[in-house]
């Protein structure tokens, strides 16, 4: 009799032991979830797409899955932006999981919203969401996101004449120096490169097709590009050329064309340009 009450003793202590066990593996812990940071995955002179990078914990004992995800990008209070997604991953048991998640912005959508963004090389932004997490036995578990950035607007180079120098004055043929300044008003850094340039002074074509030397500019750098020109003394005609003799201000008109690209995969070929500049030839 002994003998079976204690083996009906160990019987219920190894249940007791082994419902503990079975408790403790499947107790639950709330997974964290959070936005890390932003990156610029592509950007167009149309739109841009942010990658959203997620940090996403699973502190319990065994692997969980990603559930929907929920997130709207907004300027100002205003959601302009959206990212709807179910993620087919699990998260491993006891680890930190990092997702990236793109959201694309149109820049129309951002300019109907404020035209003063136009102008501008960056916006601030506000990301706002949740993720969804399904938890075996409670059912989904739902965080809150949310997070603060700036994303750039990508402008285009500005251009204008810094000098205008007379070299040579022929009967036939006359040269001149024209000093192009570049100004990127960006960012990120931009090249510019195949450029060429036709040039009228006071309504009157000048030249045609002047090549133009590359120019590699740094965010928020000027640099300045010489382009020797060469025109025929007659095309310019004789109210010109006194004009250019006597130091007059003139009315310089320059049109040209040019590939751009820059960080972030901003690629545009045949960018144009297109100025006006009053000045002397002998400034």
């Amino acid at each position: 009799m002994f003998l079976q009450r204690l083996s009906s003793i160990s019987l219920f202590v190894g249940l007791v032991v082994l419902m503990s066990s079975c408790a403790n593996q499947f107790s639950h812990v709330q997974p964290q979830a959070q936005i890390n940071s932003t990156r610029v995955q592509n950007l167009s002179f149309d739109s841009i797409t942010l990658g959203v990078v997620l940090d996403i914990t699973n502190p319990n004992n065994f692997s969980i899955p990603l559930g929907n995800l929920d997130l709207g990008l907004l300027i100002d209070g205003n959601q302009i932006a959206q990212a709807q997604a179910t993620q087919g991953q699990n998260l491993a048991a006891r680890q930190k999981t990092q997702i990236e998640v793109p959201v694309q912005l149109p820049y129309s959508s951002l300019f109907s919203l404020a035209t003063g963004f136009r102008n501008s090389n960056q916006f601030d932004f506000e990301l706002a969401g949740s993720l969804g997490i399904p938890v075996p036995v409670i059912g989904d578990v739902v965080l809150p996101l949310s997070y603060q950035g700036s994303a750039p607007i990508p402008q285009p180079p500005r251009l204008s004449i810094s000098d205008l120098v007379l070299t040579d004055i022929g009967i036939t043929r006359s040269s001149m120096d024209l000093f192009l300044q570049i100004d990127n008003p960006n960012l990120f850094p931009i090249n510019l490169s195949g450029m060429a340039l036709d040039l009228k002074a006071n309504d009157r074509s000048l030249i045609n097709a002047a090549t133009v030397e590359g120019a590699n500019l740094a965010a928020g750098q000027s640099n300045t590009v010489r382009v020797p020109l060469s025109f025929s003394t007659a095309n310019a005609g004789l109210s010109l050329y006194q004009s250019i003799l006597s130091s007059n201000a003139i009315q310089w008109q320059v049109e040209g064309q040019g590939d751009l690209s820059g960080d972030f995969g901003l690629n545009q070929e045949g960018f144009d340009f297109s100025f006006n500049e009053l000045l002397s030839a002998f400034r």
